[in-house]
């Protein structure tokens, strides 16, 4: 045979070797994992030049709370074919925690005081193509909702050294006083009536607020397990970027105002990774880590009486970490 005809027939050789192992690439094996751990959450909401209407630029409100919440947590993988797979996951606060929030006003320092609980739920749907050992590209959505409470709400500072939700308080009365002066249009107890009006308004119970999220996400994921490596100890890790295709949220300030909208108003991030340990064959131990971050831009909304309704921008993280069993079938 000679050199040429050695060639070809080696060449020939690959081509069909590869066709082979093309073919005989298996199907991954089904699991499911269900775990429970905690989550913080990062809750902060941000309303720039908050006093522009009173004639003060660059005043920006914001605060920026944490909250810790027990969890639980499910994700489920179904192969379909040797090419695609299937994920279902799942998130949820089992029990909803208290935290003290604080709002800060630019020049005027903290204004104000309340408590705040805020509650999660995630449904995660992903189509999964096996890229190559261990690697799968995924392609989906899902549905998430994370509602917030506050009550108790209080002014901040030092009321005889008029710092914080005080000095706040007496600036909206001055300016309101100074304007209706100026206008000359009413008598002075009439000012007075409308000046102690004008002040810093507490909520005098309770205000909640649900945003529902449908997104669509694309992202990827390895597994150590799925590429068939040898061992008992195996890590994981993905990273995937969201978008919404539709939200919407409701404030109790003033519930039969519907705010909605789609790409374009916010996006999210999300990263996570993990160990686990064969037991057997069929079960494992999973330790894992899932960090997330969601951005929903400014909302604001003409009301029937003429008023705009703002919805401040949140950025929205959860960080959870859970310990799950997971067994495969």
């Amino acid at each position: 045979m000679t050199f040429k005809q050695t060639s070809i027939a080696i060449a020939l050789a690959c081509v069909a070797s590869t066709g082979l192992a093309a073919k005989e690439k298996k199907k991954l094996p089904n699991f499911s994992m269900v775990g429970i751990g905690f989550e913080h959450v990062g809750y902060q909401e941000s309303v720039n030049n908050f006093l522009q209407s009173v004639g003060k630029e660059g005043a920006n409100l914001k605060t920026d709370s944490v909250v810790i919440n027990p969890i639980h947590r499910a994700v489920s993988f179904s192969s379909i074919s040797e090419d695609y797979g299937f994920y279902i996951a799942t998130s949820s606060t089992l029990i909803n925690n208290l935290v003290d929030e604080e709002w800060n006003l630019t020049d005027f320092g903290a204004v104000q005081n309340n408590q705040l609980q805020v509650s999660t739920a995630e449904l995660e749907l992903k189509l999964a193509y096996n890229l190559d050992a261990g690697s799968q590209l995924l392609i989906g959505g899902g549905f998430n909702t994370y509602d917030f409470s506050r009550f108790g709400f209080k002014f901040a500072g030092d009321e005889a050294k008029n710092t914080g939700g005080y000095k706040l308080d007496n600036f909206l009365k001055d300016f309101t006083r100074d304007r209706l002066i100026n206008e000359g249009k009413l008598t002075i107890p009439q000012i007075n009536e409308e000046v102690e009006k004008s002040g810093l308004k507490l909520a005098p119970g309770a205000v909640s607020e649900s945003n529902d999220n449908i997104e669509i996400s694309i992202g990827y994921r390895y597994d150590t397990e799925l590429a068939n490596e040898a061992g008992k100890f195996h890590w994981f890790a993905g990273a995937e970027l969201n978008f919404p295709l539709f939200y919407r949220v409701i404030n109790s300030e003033n519930e039969e105002v519907e705010h909605s909208g789609s790409i374009g108003d916010g996006y999210g991030v999300q990263g996570y990774g993990g160990i686990r340990y064969l037991v057997t064959k069929k079960v494992s131990l999973d330790v894992g880590l899932r960090a997330q971050m969601r951005n929903r831009a400014r909302i604001d909304e003409k009301l029937d009486n003429g008023l705009t309704q703002t919805l401040p921008e949140i950025t929205y993280t959860n960080v959870q970490y859970f310990l799950g069993i997971n067994w495969r079938h």
